[in-house]
């Protein structure tokens, strides 16, 4: 799953918030997680609806 997720660009909006959320973000990420832990979930997801496309 991971060879097919998206590549994610420093500029990107979505690398932005998660860097506002303290998440670093390397050079060449992929849009990726795996999330065990439900409050993770909440931050990565829910706290992140108010980005626009």
């Amino acid at each position: 799953m991971y060879n097919m997720a998206s590549s994610l660009g420093e500029d990107s909006v979505f690398a932005g918030s998660l860097k506002e959320h303290g998440w670093r973000v390397p050079v060449k990420s992929k849009m990726f997680v795996q999330v065990n832990h439900s409050e993770i979930l909440d931050e990565f997801i829910f706290d992140n609806i108010h980005i626009e496309l």
